[in-house]
C-alpha cells in the first residue's frame, strides 16, 4: 500500500499513464491517490478504467482545479472514471478542489465495503460537485460541508445500488429514481430522494420525498423533518419532531397506513389552504402522550396513553 501522487506531467490526463505520478508508477492495489494545488485541466478531463485496481482513498486537495471523468455519459458509463472498492475496509473519497467529479464505483461480484464521501467541489444550479454511480456497494457514508452537492445516479440512464446510505454534515443529496438501496439514514443535511426505499430513519436534517413511497418505515426523530411530496403508501411512520411529518407542499393523494405522534403537531397537513389536501391515515394515528393540535375537522385519529 503506497500513497501516490499526481502531477499530470505526461500531459494526456490519463490516470493509467505513469507518467502522470510522481515515482513513475500508476496506483495500484489499495493505494491511496492524492490530487495536490494544481491548474484546471482545461482540455482533457481525468479519465481510465481503474475497476481492476481497489484503492484506498482518493483526495483531492483544497486549491486543486481538476475534473473527473466526463458529463459525455451513456447508460453503461462510458466517459465516467471508473473507480473499485472490491475488497474489505473502508475506501474515502475526498474532493475539496475544484471542477465537477464524474465517478463510477463498483463493490465488485457483491454487497462489499463501505465509501464514504467526505467534501466535493462546489457546484451551480443544477450541477452537482460529485456525480456518483454504481453497484453492489455495502455501505455509502457521506459527510459534506454545506456548500457541497452529491448527485446518485442523477444523470440519464445512470443506476446505482447501495444496501444503505448514510447523510451526515450540512451538504446536500440528490437521489435519483435510477437509485436501489434499502435505507437511508440522516443526522444532517438535506436529501432530495426520488428513489422507492424501504427504510428512511431521520434523525436529523431534511428529507425531501420527491417520488415513489417509503414502504415500510419512515423515523422522523426530534431533529429531523420530511416533507412528503410523493404519492403511494407508507407503511408506517413514527414522529417525535414538530411538523416532523410536513404535508403542506404536495397536493396529490398519498396513504399513511399508521402514523405514531410523539408531540401533538408531529403531523403538518393545513386546512384551508385553497386545495384539497388528499392524505388518508387507514389505521388512523395514535397520539402517545399528547392531544392532536392543527388536524384537519374530518381527521380519523386514535388517543393513546403512554
Amino acid at each position: 500500500m503506497a500513497t501516490m501522487i499526481w502531477n499530470g506531467a505526461a500531459g494526456d490526463n490519463t490516470w493509467a499513464t505513469a507518467g502522470n505520478w510522481e515515482g513513475g508508477a500508476a496506483p495500484g492495489a489499495n493505494d491511496s491517490v492524492i490530487f495536490p494545488a494544481m491548474t484546471h485541466a482545461t482540455t482533457t478531463d481525468v479519465q481510465g478504467d481503474t475497476v481492476a485496481t481497489a484503492l484506498s482513498a482518493v483526495t483531492v486537495m483544497p486549491g486543486c482545479g481538476v475534473w473527473f471523468g466526463s458529463d459525455a455519459v451513456d447508460a453503461a458509463g462510458t466517459g465516467r472514471l471508473l473507480l473499485s472498492i472490491t475488497g474489505t475496509g473502508a475506501k474515502t473519497f475526498d474532493y475539496a478542489g475544484s471542477g465537477l467529479a464524474y465517478i463510477s464505483v463498483t463493490g465488485g461480484a457483491g454487497p462489499v465495503g463501505t465509501c464514504t464521501i467526505t467534501n466535493c467541489a462546489s457546484a451551480g444550479v443544477g450541477e452537482y460537485g460529485l456525480n456518483l454511480s454504481g453497484s453492489l456497494i455495502l455501505d455509502l457514508n457521506v459527510n459534506m460541508p454545506t456548500n457541497c452537492k452529491l448527485g446518485l445516479a442523477c444523470r440519464g440512464g445512470e443506476t446505482a445500488a447501495f444496501t444503505n446510505i448514510r447523510v451526515a454534515g450540512g451538504g446536500e443529496v440528490n437521489i435519483s429514481d435510477g437509485v436501489t438501496a434499502t435505507l437511508v439514514q440522516m443526522s444532517g443535511g438535506k436529501v432530495y430522494n426520488y428513489a422507492a426505499l424501504t427504510n428512511a430513519y431521520v434523525d436529523g436534517g431534511i428529507l425531501y420525498q420527491q417520488k415513489g413511497a417509503i414502504a415500510t418505515l419512515l423515523r422522523i426523530s426530534a431533529n429531523g423533518k420530511c416533507v412528503y411530496n410523493s404519492t403511494g403508501t407508507c407503511a408506517d411512520c413514527d414522529v417525535w419532531a414538530s411538523h416532523g411529518l410536513d404535508l403542506s407542499q404536495d397536493i396529490r393523494a398519498k396513504t399513511f397506513t399508521h402514523v405514531d405522534a410523539y408531540v401533538r403537531d408531529a403531523v403538518y397537513c393545513p386546512y384551508g389552504t385553497g386545495a384539497a389536501q388528499i392524505v388518508t391515515f387507514s389505521q388512523g394515528i395514535d397520539f402517545h402522550g399528547c392531544a392532536p393540535e392543527g388536524l384537519t375537522p374530518d381527521a380519523t385519529w386514535t388517543a393513546s396513553s403512554l
